[in-house]
């Protein structure tokens, strides 16, 4: 069984918007709050990327060492959601107490995921592979909707007494998180129930709203968001369709076995990826500015041009002079005169 269906694909993009966001949020400032957002999101990738190739794993074997990968990101999406409120709203006394969660996460549920105590076996689904709910999977389903429960109960208390701008801002975040949870969805087929999973559709919104908030409550510049986003999220997918393709190639070349021509491909393959990313992302995060902000664009492009053309001039009057003849025609006037006062 190998199901490359509508559910799977859903699962796929998820987890390219959730890295692209988290790295571009990370890179464009980097906080306490803005490393536990990154943690949230690479624990949710995490799981969605092991949910994807669980639904089109091609044996129940390879489908079953996917669940249990996929629930090692899942244990710890509770706490680091809680970690990111806690974060966000500044509570210095409940640091300890996410920190102890932390521990849980890595004592507790992470080895009872692995011993078959919180999943063990699959569910086969007419959609494809699933999880399959052990004995102690209630006590994760109340781990997790209590942490998230708790976060969004943090949330509104605050937000009952805050004001503009935190209070919009905490406003974006609960909702966003009231939606996540909705993700939970697919906890139901854990238990044998068919129903398709449609959780990575309620992450899908729930990442979109955060992006709104970043630009409409001025977080961090909007254009940055929009193009960081952009250039990682197409340059993860030309990499993942390219490895794809490329192990392919790799197959046909090495006949199972270590030779020259496929050690070489490899070889080429890694050298080209390495040499191509930075030039390939500073165009992904260019053309963005060039089409949505192109007054900006157009803007920066002139203070750049003006600061290569002033490096070489000294005298006064040449660049007043060629101060007035750029601003001329960056803002399409006409007349511009510059007073120097000495």
């Amino acid at each position: 069984m190998s199901n490359l269906n509508i559910y799977s694909i859903t699962s796929l993009i998820c987890t390219f918007y959730l890295v692209s966001l988290a790295i571009g949020v990370y890179l464009n400032k980097k906080s306490a709050t803005t490393r536990a957002f990154l943690l949230v999101m690479f624990s949710t990738a995490f799981w969605q990327l092991f949910t994807f190739l669980t639904i089109t794993a091609n044996n129940p074997i390879r489908a079953e060492m996917f669940t249990k990968a996929a629930y090692l990101g899942a244990v710890f999406i509770p706490v680091t959601i809680l970690h990111l409120t806690v974060s966000f709203l500044n509570i210095e006394k409940m640091k300890r107490i996410v920190f102890l969660f932390y521990l849980l996460a890595i004592f507790v549920f992470i080895p009872a995921t692995l011993f078959n105590l919180l999943i063990s076996g699959i569910n086969i689904f007419p959609w494809g592979y699933w999880f399959r709910a052990a004995a102690y999977h209630p006590i994760y389903v109340l781990y997790l909707s209590g942490l998230i429960g708790f976060s969004l109960f943090l949330l509104y208390k605050n937000f009952r007494g805050s004001r503009e701008p935190m209070r919009s801002k905490i406003f974006f975040l609960l909702v966003a998180f009231t939606v996540a949870y909705g993700g939970a969805i697919d906890i139901i087929p854990d238990y044998g129930i068919n129903i398709p999973p449609l959780g990575s559709i309620p992450v899908i919104v729930c990442l979109t709203i955060i992006a709104y908030a970043i630009t409409k409550n001025r977080l961090m510049d909007v254009k940055i968001i929009i193009n960081r986003m952009m250039a990682y999220f197409v340059i993860c997918l030309i990499y993942t369709l390219l490895g794809t393709f490329s192990a392919f190639i790799f197959y046909l070349l090495s006949f199972n076995e270590f030779n020259v021509a496929a050690a070489s491909f490899f070889i080429i393959l890694l050298l080209s990826a390495g040499v191509l990313f930075h030039p390939l992302r500073l165009h992904l995060q260019t053309t963005p500015d060039r089409f949505l902000f192109r007054k900006k664009y157009e803007y920066a492009e002139a203070i750049k041009e003006l600061g290569e053309e002033c490096s070489s001039v000294i005298e006064a009057d040449k660049l007043i002079e060629l101060f007035a003849k750029r601003i001329e025609e960056t803002t399409k006037t006409s007349g511009i005169k510059i007073h120097s006062v000495e």
